[in-house]
């Protein structure tokens, strides 16, 4: 197959460019996440903030 690889139809919805025309109708439904993991400890605790907060918002536009 050459070219670019097909954009996941959830991130389609997310970008608001989701088209039924142009939406994978084999494309896997996976479950969605209710709850992140912790974020690693290696990360400082800004980048921890940030993890939990960007996270969520994933969660609630339904990519994750």
């Amino acid at each position: 197959m050459k070219g670019r690889k097909p954009t996941p139809g959830a991130l389609k919805v997310a970008r608001g460019t989701n088209q039924p025309v142009r939406m994978n109708k084999e494309e896997t439904n996976s479950e969605m996440v209710s709850k992140m993991p912790p974020p690693p400890k290696w990360f400082s605790p800004m980048a921890k903030k940030i993890y939990k907060t960007k996270s969520q918002e994933l969660i609630n536009q339904k990519v994750m």
